[in-house]
């Protein structure tokens, strides 16, 4: 591939160390593989966040609904010994 007509050998840009292909290949390879096991790792800690933090956020926005449910029948029983809401 580098090799020249008067004999000597030009220089390979793309693998300047003279790395063979299966080498470049196998380097690739473990790339792949970092970046998979990096994926899996986040995937696995955003599901356990969301475990985690899902069910205490359920029970926060059940807690304000429940105070609101509370609040809106005291106003409405408020409301009603006052005459003003025909139910």
């Amino acid at each position: 591939m580098g090799n020249r007509c008067d004999g000597s050998e030009k220089p390979d840009p793309i693998h300047p160390k003279g790395e063979s292909m299966s080498r470049l290949k196998s380097n690739r390879g473990q790339g792949l593989v970092e970046y998979v096991l990096v994926l899996v790792l986040m995937a696995l800690l955003a599901i356990g966040s969301l475990k985690f933090l899902g069910q205490k956020t359920h029970n926060a926005f059940a807690q304000a609904g429940q105070a609101l449910n509370t609040q809106m029948d005291y106003s409405k029983s408020m409301a009603q010994e006052k005459g003003e809401v025909g139910d």
